[in-house]
């Protein structure tokens, strides 16, 4: 398989800065009220306040996108349902001494991240020998949006990646996901496992096996269930609502910058061990008001995005355990989840993994894939 490929540079035009600037400008906070003062119940007027005057005042959206734009960036033309699927990408080649085969690595993000998440680790990643690929997922960031006749999910999102694959000469790979990518490199290793051929995850929910009492998983690890139990409970509104009612949260959303801002600044908060810097949140947040993919990354929530009864996985794969994610799925529950071959457990770090430890990632990957990568 091969197709065309474009070299690819971030360039936003002086009417899009306009545009951003102009929005901000008519950004208007809500008048003061109890909830909006209190932590547990989202983003308070206050850290929005302060995050809205720093993005008016303080904010560089240049310096950002200077320093993506010194990774190799392109778009392909994948093959797909008889035309081409524009796919956005980073690719680094290894740049380890020895003359060892690199190890091809894609990298998966979720929502709300973005090849964003992946900046840190891919020079690291290249060093450690591996020819790392960072794809933007169908109808996020610079990857075109998904069809607007028919629907799309996940299961052809995997076929658009694996495609992507093959057609930079891979015709096996491993594949590390987070999040939603999590979903889509699964649905690679089972129904791509010729070319699939190992898996790291950094989520896996999964339900309580037949056999599994609860005094045998050890006490963090059962802190872990009660913390994705409550998260479910009260931090998951969030996926119903793009799940059940896209049109109408993406309206939302999308209408304004501050909107934006608010919806995806809460799940970094929150989601992290400690919380980046605004600096960093207002990338992401720029990114997503600059490439206006909202309304088109959310159609993943349409399907189970639970996916507790998800196959079981054939080729080897592995999990790292973070204490502070969103829902840590304990050892013992992946076990009979497939062919399980290696766990680390971490006491530091949140969701967007990759982003907050960037080294600890860096290792996890090397160990995990020394290991099942043979």
């Amino acid at each position: 398989m091969s197709f065309t490929t474009t070299p690819f540079t971030i360039s936003i035009s002086q009417a899009r800065l306009k545009d951003l600037e102009d929005a901000l400008k008519a950004a208007r906070l809500p008048p003061p009220f109890f909830e909006g003062t209190q932590p547990p119940f989202g983003m308070t007027t206050d850290w929005l306040r302060g995050a809205l005057d720093a993005w008016k005042t303080t904010y560089d959206w240049k310096t950002f996108e200077d320093r993506v734009n010194t990774l190799s960036q392109f778009v392909a033309d994948v093959p797909y349902d008889g035309s081409a699927f524009k796919i956005h990408y980073i690719h680094q080649q290894s740049t380890a001494a020895g003359g060892t085969e690199a190890t091809p690595l894609l990298l998966l993000h979720g929502w709300p991240g973005s090849f964003f998440e992946f900046l840190n680790v891919i020079e690291p990643l290249a060093a450690a020998n591996f020819d790392v690929v960072v794809a933007s997922l169908p109808g996020f960031t610079f990857s075109q949006k998904p069809p607007l006749d028919k629907d799309f999910g996940r299961n052809e999102v995997a076929k658009i990646m694996n495609s992507l694959m093959q057609g930079l000469g891979y015709n096996e790979y491993a594949v590390h996901g987070g999040d939603l990518g999590s979903y889509v490199a699964r649905i690679l290793a089972t129904d791509y496992s010729q070319n699939c051929k190992a898996l790291h995850l950094t989520m896996f929910l999964a339900a309580k096996p037949d056999g599994i009492e609860d005094n045998s998983v050890p006490q963090d690890e059962q802190q872990g269930l009660q913390q994705g139990a409550a998260w479910l409970q009260t931090g998951f509104a969030y996926g119903m609502m793009h799940g059940t009612r896209p049109s109408t949260i993406a309206h939302v959303v999308s209408s304004s910058p501050l909107a934006l801002l608010a919806w995806i600044a809460e799940k970094v908060e929150n989601w992290t061990d400690e919380t980046p810097s605004l600096t960093t949140i207002l990338d992401l947040v720029t990114l997503w008001y600059f490439t206006d993919t909202f309304p088109t990354s959310v159609y993943f929530y349409r399907e189970d995005v639970l996916w507790f009864g998800a196959p079981s996985i054939a080729v080897p794969f592995g999990y790292t355990w973070n204490k502070f994610d969103v829902a840590p799925t304990p050892e013992a529950y992946l076990r009979g989840r497939g062919n399980f071959k290696w766990f680390r457990k971490h006491q530091k770090g949140g969701h967007f993994f990759a982003l907050e430890r960037p080294e600890t990632f860096v290792k996890d990957i090397q160990d995990c894939f020394s290991e099942l990568w043979k």
